[in-house]
Parts: structure tokens; C-alpha cells; sequence
């Protein structure tokens, strides 16, 4: 078996130079459609109706973690297998990827469907603004919604094998902005919830027939099938890593779908569609900080082993910015965040000052963690860390449920996020400094190395380059 060459027109430094182009246009994107998507709803839709809405919206997020989990698990499969020049076991990793996500996105979506009537006469979605009927059209709408759009996610992994994962991140920007205007058409021309869904699933069907044909044609050889011997292995070794693929999805279903579904019960819908509105503005930052950890964790697994050093700069100095950034930008949400929102939700919902702090302060958290989180993912060495930031997002989110219905306030409520995403920075560099052999003190001495983060900022392509040419 011999080593894998770059392709053609691919060299690491191109590709690197396209990551980073691809994962600015996807951030770029998922502000704007974040930015538009509650003032169109909110311009056809009362406030009532929107938070119901974004309750029930909540269930594509708990079935895409299969797909979520065993992509990511089974694409860093796939690349090991292919720097290795072993096409079979990519092949293997690649078709039980896709048959698991398959049959769990089915069988799932199916129970969701069966409980659908239940779910619908439920007193935690009652509304004097939608029936019960269209309630349950729309989640069943949602279930075929994710049976279609998990299926794209499988592409991603042929993508990232042929080492053109920009390619997908741009399919993907495009999916989102197709997804926005199919979200207002709908709501625009039939003025119901229960259509929306529906636009989504059609735009994912066209996605994911555009991006299976493109990945077939870059990487045919991975779709060929092979041995089912050898697909029950690749399950076989898959299951462990992808279960801590698929932490980070169910915490993020606790800290952002599950308080909404708290809040929405507690609170009530309105109140809901106030905090949703704060929250997404606080969550732009995060939209940065899933660009730095998906370009760390999509490129890193391309590297030879002897790029630790490299590694314990790219560690430092994203941490460094991402701080700054973190406090940058929650200065400017805080000026300004009661104008951004009262314009953004067509003076529907108001800003409250003390809740955005919060919602900073959890998005700050984040922010600091990703390229240690990165690192760790990048080698499928982060199944403890996610391990302790599931049990203690599930622990904060049930003392927030408790504080809820005791009677505290909102922000009271929201304040467990930064427990829990705290847990997550502490766990992420205990973790990525053992890695890596880093001491903490030299860590923070790095920290404090402005001068030395701003030379790594500007000879980070280059560090590349010596690295892969080595």
C-alpha cells in the first residue's frame, strides 16, 4: 500500500488558502441567515406562533446526532485509511457511515412520527394561534425534513477523504441561503407553519442529489461497495469514537434547543421568542468560533505527526484571538443590542441587557475552547472531554429546570449555560495540553506573547506549507 499523493490542482496549501475562503463564506452565511430568518417569520407570524415554532423545530436537532456522530468518527477514518493508501477500509468506513445514519434517521424519525399525535395535544405546545392539526402536520413535515437532509451530511465524508472538504462547506452555505428563501416563500404563500418544513425538505433533496453527484465524481472509488465483512468491522471499530461525535450535537440540543423548550414551558412562547431573538445575537460569535474549529479539525488530520510544536501555536494564538474577539464583540452587543433587536424583530420582542451578558459570557466560553476542542477531535481523542461536558450541560440544565420552576428569573435561568460551558474549558485544555505535552505554564506564557501571536498569525499558511512538505 502506498501513501496517498495530494490531487492534481490540490496542493496543501491550496486547499488550505480554499478551507479558509469556504469557512468564511459558511460563517458568513450562517450569520445573515440567523440575521434574516426571525424577521421574516416574525413579518408573517405573531410572536406566539414563532416561539411555537422554534419549540418545534427542535426535533431535527436530537435525530441528526447519529449523523453527526458517525460522519465525523468514520470521515477521520477514512483519511487515516487513505494515508495509508488502504482504499478497502475507507470504502468500509464510508458505507457504514452511510448505512447507520440511514437506518437510525429512518427508524427514529419514525418513532417521532408515531408519537406525533401525542406530542401535538401536548399541554407544553398548546397555542391559541395554531391548531393541533397543523402542529402535528408540521412535525411530521420535520421527520421527513431530517430523514432527507442527514443523508447530504454523508456526502461531506467523500468530500473530505478527496481532500476537497471546501467543496462541502460551500454546497452547505448554499443548502442554507436556498433554505432561507424556501422558508419565506413558504410562509409567504401559505401562511403556515406546517409548510415551512416541507420548502426545507425539498431544498435538502436538491442538495443532497448535488452534492452525491459531485462527490462521486471526485472520489468514485470510495463509493464503490465493498465486503460485508468488512462494513461490519468498520461499524465495529466506528461505534466507540462516533458516540463522542455524538456528545457535542446532544449538548448542544440541551444548551440551545433544551432551554428553549424550558423557557417556551415556563415562560411561555413570547417570552421564548424575546430570549431567542437575544440569544441568536449573542450566538454570532459562535459563529466564528465553529470556523475555527471546523477548519482546525477538517485540516489537521491531514498532518504528519511531527507537527506538535506547530500545534501548540495554533493552540495559543487561537485562543488569544478568540478571547479578544469574545470581549470586542460583547462590548458591541451590550451598546448596542437593545437598537439591533428592536429593528431586527420588527419591535415585537425587547432586548434585556442582563440576559446578553449571560448569553456573552456562555459564547466567550465556547469561543476560548475551540481550537483545544479542535485538536482533540481532529485525532478522535476528545471521547472524555465530551463525556464530562454532556454530564455536566445535563446537570446545569436540570438545576436551571429546578431554578425555573422555583421561580427564578430568566437570567437566573440562562446563567447554568455558563456553568456548563465553563466545565467544557477546563476539560478541553486539561485534555489538549496532556496531548500535546504542553505545561500549563508555558501555555500561559504563550498567552501573554502578543508579539509572538501576531508573527504566528501571519505565518500560519506558511507554517503549513513546512510542515506538509516535510
Amino acid at each position: 500500500m502506498t501513501q496517498r499523493s495530494e490531487p492534481q490542482g490540490n496542493s496543501a496549501v491550496a486547499r488550505v488558502r480554499r478551507g479558509a475562503l469556504a469557512n468564511g463564506l459558511a460563517m458568513t452565511t450562517r450569520f445573515g441567515v440567523q440575521l434574516l430568518t426571525l424577521p421574516v417569520l416574525f413579518a408573517t407570524f405573531g410572536a406566539e406562533t414563532v416561539g411555537l415554532w422554534l419549540m418545534l423545530a427542535t426535533v431535527p436537532t436530537y435525530v441528526a446526532l447519529t449523523a453527526t456522530g458517525f460522519g465525523g468518527a468514520a470521515g477521520n477514518a477514512m483519511i487515516a485509511a487513505g494515508e495509508r493508501g488502504n482504499i478497502a477500509e475507507a470504502q468500509a468506513n464510508f458505507w457504514a457511515c452511510w448505512i447507520i445514519v440511514a437506518l437510525v434517521s429512518l427508524s427514529t424519525s419514525l418513532i417521532v412520527a408515531l408519537l406525533s399525535g401525542r406530542i401535538a395535544h401536548s399541554s407544553l405546545l398548546e397555542s391559541s394561534t395554531v391548531s393541533n392539526a397543523e402542529i402535528q402536520i408540521t412535525i411530521l413535515g420535520l421527520c421527513a425534513y431530517v430523514i432527507v437532509s442527514l443523508q447530504g451530511s454523508v456526502a461531506e465524508q467523500a468530500f473530505r477523504f478527496s481532500r476537497r472538504y471546501p467543496t462541502a462547506i460551500a454546497i452547505g452555505a448554499a443548502h442554507m441561503w436556498a433554505e432561507l428563501l424556501a422558508i419565506a416563500a413558504a410562509a409567504v404563500m401559505f401562511r403556515s407553519i406546517a409548510a415551512l418544513p416541507v420548502a426545507m425538505a425539498i431544498v435538502s433533496m436538491a442538495s443532497m442529489a448535488t452534492a452525491m453527484v459531485i462527490a462521486r465524481k471526485q472520489s468514485p472509488e470510495i463509493f464503490r461497495i465493498p465486503p460485508v465483512a468488512t462494513i461490519c468491522r468498520a461499524v465495529n471499530t466506528l461505534w466507540k469514537p462516533s458516540l463522542a461525535f455524538m456528545a457535542p450535537p446532544l449538548v448542544f440540543a440541551v444548551n440551545l434547543q433544551g432551554y428553549s423548550l424550558l423557557i417556551g414551558a415556563v415562560f411561555g412562547p413570547i417570552a421564548l421568542a424575546g430570549f431567542a431573538a437575544t440569544r441568536t445575537l449573542c450566538r454570532l460569535l459562535d459563529q466564528l468560533s465553529n470556523s475555527v474549529f471546523t477548519m482546525q479539525f477538517l485540516e489537521l488530520p491531514y498532518w504528519q505527526s511531527g507537527a506538535a510544536e506547530s500545534r501548540r501555536r495554533i493552540v495559543a494564538t487561537s485562543t488569544v484571538i478568540m478571547v479578544m474577539t469574545a470581549i470586542i464583540f460583547s462590548g458591541s452587543i451590550l451598546i448596542a443590542g437593545q437598537t439591533l433587536q428592536r429593528i431586527w424583530t420588527l419591535g415585537q420582542t425587547s432586548f434585556d441587557a442582563v440576559i446578553a451578558f449571560v448569553l456573552c459570557l456562555a459564547a466567550a466560553n465556547r469561543a476560548a475552547s475551540a481550537a483545544p476542542s479542535a485538536m482533540l477531535a481532529s485525532v478522535n481523542r476528545h471521547s472524555a472531554m465530551t463525556a464530562i461536558y454532556l454530564l455536566s450541560s445535563v446537570a446545569a440544565f436540570s438545576m436551571a429546570s429546578v431554578s425555573a420552576y422555583a421561580g427564578a428569573p430568566l437570567w437566573g435561568v440562562a446563567m447554568w449555560l455558563v456553568v456548563a460551558e465553563s466545565t467544557l474549558l477546563v476539560t478541553a485544555f486539561a485534555a489538549c495540553l496532556r496531548m500535546l505535552d504542553y505545561p500549563t505554564r508555558d501555555l500561559l506564557r504563550d498567552l501573554v506573547s502578543f508579539r509572538a501571536r501576531l508573527h504566528d498569525t501571519g505565518s500560519m499558511v506558511g507554517g503549513l506549507r513546512q510542515n506538509k512538505s516535510s
